[in-house]
């Protein structure tokens, strides 16, 4: 009896995580721009989505200073830095989305993401 699609990609790749992990992160996109400090928890927030599913992802200031030198603490300068680093962030948050937490819809990258 053949296997559905789906399960059918799950046997071929069965104990290759790092494929898994490939197929998986395809589907991450990042149409829409918007991104929004949040003070609070002194993070940037943006998203990345699966299909129809969106995937909530946050960067906190710190990591944001540190691959950016030179980038005080104020919203206006993280958002620029988050802006200027963007490649990089969008990149670790489809690695981080592909890592096998895809279950999640919201991930918070750290450094060793970066």
């Amino acid at each position: 009896m053949p296997l559905p699609r789906q399960n059918a990609w799950r046997a071929r790749l069965d104990g290759n995580d790092a494929a898994i992990a490939v197929v998986m992160a395809m589907s991450l996109n990042f149409p829409n721009a918007s991104r929004s400090f949040e003070a609070t928890q002194n993070r940037v927030r943006f998203w990345g989505y699966d299909s129809a599913i969106e995937i909530t992802f946050f960067i906190q200031a710190e990591c944001l200073m540190e691959i950016c030198s030179g980038v005080g603490d104020t919203e206006a300068e993280l958002l620029a830095a988050f802006d200027s680093a963007i490649e990089r962030i969008h990149q670790a948050a489809i690695n981080a989305y592909g890592r096998g937490r895809k279950r999640s819809y919201v991930h918070t990258l750290a450094m060793q993401d970066l």
